[in-house]
C-alpha cells in the first residue's frame, strides 16, 4: 500500500507508458483535470488503469469521474473493487456508479442554490453597507438636494420676490430667551428687519427638513446664534449644513455667526471653523454696550 493522495501528474512526460497502478492509495477523488490528461497521453494507444481499493469519497467532486468511467475508452482494471464512502456507509461504484451520480446531482445542485444564495446574500449586504456608508457620508448634501429639488417643482417663479426675508435665525431653544427679548426687538422693532424665525414663522403640517431649505433659500442670510447648546441641537446642525451647502451651491455668502457664549475651539465645526479663523463672526459684548453690535449686525445681514 502506498501513500499516493494526488493523481500523479507526472505522467504527462511518460510516452511509452500503458499500465498505470495506483491501487491501495490515499486517493479520495480524480478531478476533471486529471481525467483529462489520462485521455491525452492515451490518445491513439491502448492504456489500462488500476484505481482500486483507494478512499474516494462519494461527494460532489467525484462527479466528473464518475460519468468518465461510463463514458471512457481507457481499460478500467479491478473496476469492481472501485469503491467510495458516502454518508458512513461503502458503496461499489461498479453496481451503484448510476444510482450515486443521480443522488450526488442532485445534493449538489441543492448544495450550489443554497451556495448562490448565501454569495448572493453576501454580495447584497456588502452592498447595502457601502450604499449606507456613502450616504451617510454624504447625508447632508443628499438631503439638501432632494428637499431643494421638491422645492424647485413647486416654485411659482413668475412674482416671486429675490428674498422674502432679511434672515433666517437658527437658535437652540435654550437660547429662546435671548432670540425673543434681544434679537428680535433689535433687528425688526429697531432696524426694520424682517425675520424668520422657526417657532412663530414656520407652515403647520409641512416637514421641518423642507421648511429649513425652504427659508434658508428664501432669506439673505443665515443668523446662527452659536452657543454650546446650539452644537448639541440635531436639528441646528442641520440648519448650518443646510446653509452651508446653500452657500457652496449658489456661491452665495450667507453664513452669519453671532457668539453669545464662549465654546472651545476643538467643539467648532469644520463648516464654520474657517470663519472663526479669519475672524468672521460676531461676538456679543459682555460690557453691555451692544448699540454698536446690533448695528453691524444689522449691516452684515443686509449686504449681499
Amino acid at each position: 500500500m502506498n501513500k499516493i493522495w494526488n493523481f500523479p501528474s507526472s505522467i504527462a512526460h511518460t510516452r511509452l507508458l500503458s499500465t498505470l497502478i495506483l491501487s491501495n492509495n490515499e486517493m479520495w477523488t480524480m478531478y476533471s483535470k486529471d481525467l483529462a490528461l489520462i485521455e491525452r497521453i492515451t490518445k491513439n494507444r491502448n492504456f489500462t488503469i488500476d484505481l482500486s481499493e483507494n478512499r474516494f469519497s462519494c461527494n460532489c467532486d467525484l462527479i466528473p469521474f464518475l460519468n468518465w468511467l461510463g463514458t471512457t475508452s481507457v481499460k478500467i482494471e479491478n473496476y469492481d473493487r472501485f469503491n467510495c464512502t458516502y454518508e458512513g456507509f461503502t458503496l461499489n461504484i461498479e453496481m451503484h456508479r448510476v444510482d450515486i451520480v443521480r443522488k450526488l446531482s442532485e445534493t449538489c445542485s441543492e448544495h450550489s442554490g443554497l451556495t448562490m444564495g448565501i454569495v448572493l446574500l453576501l454580495f447584497f449586504m456588502t452592498l447595502v453597507v457601502i450604499l449606507s456608508a456613502i450616504a451617510y457620508r454624504y447625508r447632508w448634501k443628499l438631503s439638501y438636494w432632494y428637499y431643494a429639488t421638491r422645492l424647485r417643482f413647486k416654485a411659482d417663479k413668475t412674482n416671486e420676490p429675490e428674498y422674502d426675508y432679511d434672515a433666517f435665525v437658527s437658535f437652540a431653544e435654550e437660547d429662546r430667551t435671548f432670540v425673543f427679548e434681544e434679537l428680535i426687538p433689535s433687528l425688526e422693532t429697531e432696524k426694520g428687519l424682517h425675520l424668520n424665525i422657526h417657532s412663530r414663522d414656520f407652515l403647520p403640517g409641512r416637514p421641518i427638513a423642507e421648511s429649513i431649505i425652504d427659508v434658508i433659500q428664501r432669506s439673505r442670510k443665515t443668523v446662527l446664534v452659536l452657543t454650546p447648546e446650539f452644537l448639541k441641537s440635531t436639528w441646528c446642525r442641520y440648519e448650518l449644513q443646510m446653509a452651508n451647502m446653500e452657500s457652496v451651491t449658489t456661491d452665495r455668502d450667507i453664513l452669519v455667526i453671532l457668539v453669545i457664549r464662549h465654546i472651545p475651539k476643538c467643539d467648532i465645526p469644520p463648516e464654520i471653523f474657517y470663519h472663526f479663523h479669519n475672524n468672521t463672526y460676531l461676538e456679543y459684548p459682555d460690557d453691555g454696550q451692544t448699540d454698536l453690535f446690533w448695528t453691524t449686525l444689522s449691516h452684515s445681514i443686509k449686504t449681499t
